[in-house]
């Protein structure tokens, strides 16, 4: 299964999560979650509760 954080939607395009991370804390857990692995059942339930847009939206900065 590929990583969660990149991952196809729909066979057209990736999805890709982009962490924010200022603390060298934060860098090694972003880092252990590439050995994270959701299961089908589980990406499905986040896809259903997180819809990807429809249209191109613009990058919240904060």
């Amino acid at each position: 299964m590929p990583s969660s954080a990149i991952r196809p939607v729909n066979g057209r395009r990736d999805v890709i999560a982009i962490p924010k991370a200022v603390q060298p804390e934060h860098v090694q857990q972003n880092a252990g979650a590439l050995h994270l692995r959701l299961g089908d059942e589980v990406l499905a339930r986040l896809d259903a509760a997180f819809p990807p847009p429809r249209r191109k939206e613009p990058l919240d900065i904060v």
